[in-house]
């Protein structure tokens, strides 16, 4: 459709090391924009609502795990917090650690809880816009937030992940079959293919 942006399927290796190394005034709106795609990308291309309802309750131990129940499916889901996703939780944390706080400055606390959807749908918009922004920076084809987490997959697919624990291509068509798959392992497998995952 005319003036929106292309969705693309996911971002390349070489794409993805420009998007995640390229130098952003630190705090600036295209920053954060950044960070928001990484923190995805990072717990297993979460969804932009998830990501916004996420609270403080709902990381586990010592910045261990977050749990959350996904809005679209219902269901819950318990991913490892690796070493890069807590550097990027703490830098949105206060020290007080309010379980009821929201982890990402997405909603704000003088936001009405039923203007929820209408305001989170308008951030995310803001949100691409200046995600086609950076694109444009690192000489790279517009994406959208729903990006990182068809690059999860393939990033997963381009390192040996078998097909069983997560499929290359993550559309809505695919989305409950490959939740399926990744169901029927146990959180340690998940973990060590989030690891391959997550380095270099």
């Amino acid at each position: 459709m005319k003036g929106q942006t292309p969705v693309r399927i996911s971002l390349t290796e070489a794409e993805f090391k420009a998007l995640r190394d390229i130098a952003l005034e630190q705090g600036s709106p295209l920053f954060h924009a950044r960070n928001m795609f990484m923190a995805s990308f990072f717990m297993r291309g979460m969804n932009w609502m998830d990501m916004a309802l996420l609270k403080v309750a709902n990381i586990r131990g010592d910045f261990e795990r977050i749990h959350y129940v996904r809005q679209k499916t219902g269901k819950p889901f318990s991913i490892k917090i690796s070493p890069a996703l807590k550097e990027l939780l703490l830098s949105y944390l206060s020290e007080t650690l309010n379980p009821n706080d929201f982890i990402f400055p997405i909603l704000k606390p003088t936001d009405a809880p039923e203007r929820y959807t209408d305001i989170i749908r308008d951030r995310r918009k803001r949100l691409n816009g200046r995600l086609k922004k950076i694109a444009a920076l690192c000489d790279i084809s517009p994406f959208t937030i729903y990006t990182a987490r068809h690059t999860y997959a393939t990033t997963g697919k381009r390192k040996g992940v078998p097909t069983a624990v997560i499929q290359e291509s993550m559309g809505h068509a695919t989305e409950e079959i490959t939740q399926t798959y990744l169901d029927s392992f146990e959180n340690s497998v998940i973990d060590e293919y989030d690891e391959l995952i997550m380095s270099d």
